[in-house]
């Protein structure tokens, strides 16, 4: 009687990140201002979505009381610009549009894309000037027209006065303004716009069916008179003329898979209800079809990854075992069984023959934490029974490894 025995059952858990490399260009421009917008995803056991990992800055900093609904970024643009105090008509009271949603595509350096929804969902000034009195200031308001609703009046000192509004459709922003004054006569004032900044949501694909890595990408906003931030007429003194929305989106996955404890080694048996090799060996039962071992896992996995078979004695897409004495090969199939959720092109794992060095790439429908997998090793008809039987007295060794890799 002898005992196939296979070695160096292998698996492997999240690689360290590829090297950082920037995928974007930006046109340098002689007046342009850059806003850093960060985000990342760690598993964790309340299945969070993403992060937002941005230094906080703009009004949810100075002001408080966003909670984690609202986030706001500072926008580096000052400008003046000459309007009439009061209720003048709209097209010389102070106001804003904001850009409309924006499209971006995230890229890593392994060449994977996220495709994103970019709103900015608030907008928020301090406003003050030479001679502009604190009643007469646009700032002033407690209601607003057009697209945007009042939310609070914050930053005031002296005659600076800021306030914040909601953007009431991101998507397709319109024309917003103050809709009350405490100005009593109307006049001409040069108003300066300071402490700019905008609240926003960058909208992701769920986490699960996006890959490790690090994602950059960055959406350009004109800013002017009739700029994608329109700052309506008689502008002067603009600091920017453009702001460039710089994103980066770090995605680091759980991969673990746990066999039990001695699968190193494989010793093939026949099958449990051939009832074991004395069957055979005593002349009860023909020689069985097959042999076989099988091998239950657990495993967690939040994100996409890829299984790779490394045979060290490869027969053609099988891995090969060797007899000791003679040198003669026989082929063994591996079948891998994943849990119901992970799957292949839109197909569970179940039953997947492996091949040598067919890198496999799978994702799971939501994130997978300690469920059972199984891997099938056999020695079937053919080389079994023409080549294993007939070779007894010395045991048939190979070894194989199974890369399981986060990175891919």
């Amino acid at each position: 009687m002898y005992k196939p025995l296979f070695n160096r059952l292998g698996r492997s858990g999240l690689r360290r990140a590829w090297p950082l490399l920037a995928l974007w260009a930006c046109t340098s421009l002689a007046s342009a201002a850059s806003v850093d917008i960060s985000l990342q995803f760690r598993p964790s056991s309340d299945g969070s979505g993403f992060k937002n990992t941005t230094p906080p800055s703009g009004f949810c900093q100075e002001y408080g009381g966003c909670g984690e609904q609202i986030a706001s970024v500072a926008v580096p643009v000052e400008y003046e610009r000459r309007v009439l105090s009061g209720l003048p008509p709209i097209a010389r009271r102070w106001s804003l549009r904001t850009p409309p949603q924006a499209k971006v595509t995230l890229l890593s350096a392994n060449g994977s894309s996220i495709a994103a929804d970019f709103d900015i969902t608030h907008v928020a000034q301090v406003l003050g000037g030479q001679g502009v009195d604190r009643p007469e200031n646009p700032a002033s308001h407690s209601s607003t027209g057009g697209n945007c609703a009042y939310v609070s009046a914050y930053g005031s000192s002296g005659n600076r006065v800021g306030f914040i509004w909601r953007i009431a459709d991101p998507v397709s922003p319109g024309l917003c303004y103050p809709a009350s004054s405490g100005a009593q006569t109307p006049r001409e004032i040069d108003v300066t716009a300071r402490s700019m900044s905008v609240g926003y949501r960058l909208k992701l694909p769920k986490p699960h069916g996006v890959r490790s890595g690090l994602y950059y990408g960055s959406v350009t906003y004109s800013v002017g008179e009739a700029g994608d931030f329109s700052l309506g007429s008689q502008v002067s003194q603009l600091s920017d003329s453009s702001v460039t929305f710089n994103f980066t989106v770090d995605v680091q996955h759980q991969l673990s898979v746990d066999f039990p404890a001695g699968y190193e080694n494989v010793d093939l048996q026949p099958p449990a209800r051939y009832g074991g090799w004395h069957q055979y060996l005593t002349g009860l039962k023909p020689p069985p079809s097959r042999i076989e071992k099988f091998l239950p896992f657990r495993m967690s996995a939040s994100g996409p990854f890829s299984i790779q078979l490394r045979c060290d004695e490869p027969v053609g897409s099988a891995c090969g075992v060797r007899n000791v004495s003679n040198q003669r090969i026989a082929k063994i199939s591996l079948f891998l069984t994943l849990p119901a959720s992970i799957t292949y092109r839109g197909t569970p794992v179940k039953d997947a023959l492996m091949q040598h060095d067919w890198v496999f790439e799978v994702e799971p429908n939501y994130p997978v934490v300690d469920e059972p997998g199984l891997l099938e090793i056999a020695s079937e008809t053919m080389d079994f029974q023409r080549i294993m039987l007939k070779n007894p007295g010395h045991p048939f060794r190979g070894s194989f490894t199974l890369v399981f890799d986060a990175q891919i």
